[in-house]
């Protein structure tokens, strides 16, 4: 996902932008969509990216209309991703 830090560095100029122009401190927050298998690859672009203001790694659910009873699926690849984002300090993992 190289092409992705070019848009998490676009995001953050505008960020910046922003700061010196109204004063308004922010950060950027990375999200995986869920069953994607794609939240290992979202984290390393969190780690790539940390410069530029990224913070976090969280979880969204596609827009289908069914009930997501987890937040983070209890199978597949995402617990494991969000634990070691725990680790590396982009989750607080709240238990």
């Amino acid at each position: 996902m190289p092409h992705l830090e070019g848009v998490v560095g676009a995001i953050s100029r505008g960020l910046e932008q922003g700061r010196q122009e109204f004063g308004v401190d922010s950060n950027i927050l990375l999200c995986t969509l869920i069953g994607q298998n794609t939240a290992e690859e979202v984290l390393d672009l969190c780690q790539r990216t940390r410069n530029l203001g990224v913070v976090a790694i969280d979880t969204a659910s596609a827009c289908d209309g069914k009930k997501n009873e987890d937040e983070v699926p209890k199978d597949g690849r995402e617990p494991g991703v969000f634990q070691r984002a725990a680790q590396v300090r982009y989750f607080k993992d709240e238990q």
